[in-house]
Order: structure tokens, then sequence, then C-alpha cells
């Protein structure tokens, strides 16, 4: 369980502060070895805020984590599809008949969290990353072939 020293809840918003029952569980251990990946990390799970986004370039890749209000956990390509430009952490989340969404900033595509179906326009798709919370950091797994 990942605590914030009394000091430091300051800093945290209240919306944002964790407890252990609302981290999410992790996928299989083994599920890097599988894909061929690593996992990598981005942030700590105490500081991703819900309902945001949040922005991270690893082994070059630009990839965006979402915390849900619910406290769901998903990642995705920061580059909106529709216009190449990595803002999609920046979007604004929503709620598309129960499924997580992103919204981008910019052309104001609709992306499904779940499955990176663009509800706006059904010709692109958001790329999506496996994400888990591991000792208190999120994490992304990068695959080899996304390098």
């Amino acid at each position: 369980m990942t605590t914030v020293p009394p000091e430091a809840q300051a800093d945290i918003p209240p919306r944002c502060a964790a407890t252990a029952s609302s981290i999410p569980p992790a996928p299989a251990p083994d599920a890097a070895d599988r894909a061929g990946g690593r996992w990598l990390p981005v942030i700590s799970w105490d500081r991703l805020p819900r309902e945001y986004g949040v922005a991270a370039l690893l082994d070059g890749i630009r990839v965006a984590v979402f915390r849900t209000e619910d406290d769901r956990l998903f990642a995705s390509s920061d580059v909106d599809p529709d216009t190449g430009v990595g803002v999609l952490s920046r979007g604004i989340m929503g709620d598309a008949a129960g499924q997580p969404t992103i919204t981008s900033p910019l052309l104001k595509a609709v992306y499904r969290l779940t499955d990176g179906s663009c509800l706006t326009n059904p010709a692109l798709r958001l790329p999506l990353h496996t994400a888990r919370v591991r000792e208190g950091l999120v994490e992304v797994l990068v695959e080899e072939e996304t390098r």
C-alpha cells in the first residue's frame, strides 16, 4: 500500500488522494514477457488526478495515462490520430454509454478508452497501451513492435 506522508498531503487535491482499495489490480505479472516488452514507470498513482490525463515519453513513444472518477486506469497514445499532434493527455475525459472517453482538445474527436474506436469518425482509431499500478507507480507496457 502506498501512503502519503502528512506533510505532503497538502500538495494533493482531496479528490486525488488514493486509498489501497482504489488502486486497480495489476495485469498478470508475465504480461511483459508474453508481449516482448517492458514496464516503464510514468507517475505515482497518488499523483494521477481523477478525470485527467498525464503525458509521458517512454522509449521515444508518446503515451497518455488516464484515471477515471471510479479509479479505472487507461493508457493510449498521446498523439491524436486526427491531427498527428501530441495533445490527448490534455483532452476532456467523458463517458459514452458507460464507456470512458477522451475528447481531443483540437478537432474534438471522441475516442473510447476501452477499445480505441473513434465515436465521431469511424475511420480513426486510437492506439492503446496496457497499464498497471505496481508498488504505487503507474506503469505502461512498451511493446517491442511499438518502439
